[in-house]
């Protein structure tokens, strides 16, 4: 057999190893030291690049912002461009000395984009978003294994202030951070949006742990929101002032001084509840699980072992107190709700002049009732 061998070929492959060669490669950028001039020279770098930048930190670092080193009210450069931070078990705090107060991230107009990967941002505190603040336009992105925890606002917003978009991707943590008013987790008043996150242990006044305000959209999907606390007023876990969705989320384990444990819906708010759990919340007056105003659709969700706490005649609605709106259960289940005697309305309690309706849905198994008053609600008894 005879093999024909083409010069042709083996001119375009040097030819082409030629060109290859010919084009510069990007030497990998070395990690930022361990100190904090060298972070904030990179992200003054970055925000001055044509196309931003990507930081990488040192590995197992804490770059703890004293005093003499924060910029203003933040710990680093405001955000102006599109730059990413990757941490390897690294850090960005304000000084547990620091004796000012400012938060760590300021994210600002259309072009400022911080997306952080495995960096946890702590220790910040500041009038209105204690950890980042996301101003309009401005994006927010926390990848897996990123924890904005132990930040503190004065007013709201303890970990996050939203007025442009956050995405909270899966792995990504928001806990234990405290507001003296709304959003001890986040408060949010633009777009946010969770995919697999986590919000826990947060604490506001009010919206424990997420405060969605008149011009939110909040959506979360497959994520956690847990042992939050409302510690003057109402919503433990969640509190809505507009649009919600959930969507095989978990809301547990909250608490609220006053009404609503798990999630408090105002009469100007639409919330929609898909596939998900309402369970071991508790209130001290009003709504263990849920409190409504506004209009609730809970769809092939279980509200369960919510509780209203306070001994009372008038406690009501341990899994959900209806005030003025309507609430509509699709195939659904609210049991082992409870509320402290005299109270009632251990399942649902349905104010007069609202709606609660039931769709191949049971209430089941709640003390010291299911529902009250009696027949209020059509398709529960006892």
């Amino acid at each position: 057999m005879r093999i024909t061998r083409r010069a042709g070929g083996g001119l375009a492959a040097l030819i082409l190893g030629m060109a290859l060669a010919a084009i510069p490669t990007q030497a990998l950028a070395a990690p930022v030291p361990c100190n904090v001039p060298a972070l904030q020279a990179a992200i003054v770098a970055a925000n001055g690049s044509p196309n931003g930048g990507t930081i990488d930190l040192a590995p197992n670092c804490v770059y703890s912002v004293t005093d003499a080193e924060a910029i203003g009210d933040n710990a680093m450069p405001i955000i102006t461009n599109n730059i990413t931070i990757n941490g390897f078990n690294s850090t960005i705090q304000r000084d547990p000395a620091a004796a000012t107060n400012f938060r760590i991230f300021q994210v600002d107009g259309s072009t400022g984009r911080l997306t952080l990967n495995r960096v946890t941002v702590r220790n910040g505190h500041s009038v209105d978003g204690g950890g980042i603040r996301v101003n309009p336009g401005g994006t927010l992105i926390l990848n897996a294994a990123t924890d904005v925890r132990e930040n503190e606002a004065d007013g709201i917003g303890g970990g996050i202030l939203n007025d442009g978009t956050v995405f909270l991707n899966p792995g990504s943590r928001v806990t234990d951070n405290e507001a003296g008013a709304g959003g001890g987790g986040i408060i949010n008043r633009a777009a946010l949006t969770a995919r697999s996150a986590t919000v826990s242990e947060n604490r506001g006044a009010s919206g424990g742990g997420i405060f969605n305000t008149t011009t939110g959209t909040l959506d979360l999907r497959t994520s956690t929101v847990s042992l939050n606390r409302a510690t003057v007023d109402n919503g433990g876990g969640i509190v809505n002032g507009n649009e919600a969705t959930l969507t095989s989320t978990v809301v547990s384990g909250n608490t609220a001084v006053n009404r609503a444990g798990g999630f408090f819906n105002f009469s100007f708010a639409s919330a929609t509840i898909n596939s998900g759990r309402i369970s071991d919340n508790e209130a001290d007056n009003l709504g263990g699980g849920l409190y409504n105003a506004g209009t609730l659709n809970v769809n092939q969700t279980t509200v369960r072992a919510n509780h209203v706490t306070v001994p009372a005649a008038t406690s009501h609605g341990g899994g959900l107190y209806n005030e003025t709106g309507t609430t509509t259960f699709t195939s659904s289940n609210v049991y082992q709700n409870t509320v402290a005697p005299p109270g009632d309305g251990g399942g649902i309690y349905e104010e007069p002049g609202s709606t609660v309706t039931l769709v191949t849905s049971s209430v089941f198994s709640n003390t010291p009732d299911n529902c009250r008053p009696p027949g209020a609600v059509p398709g529960c008894s006892g």
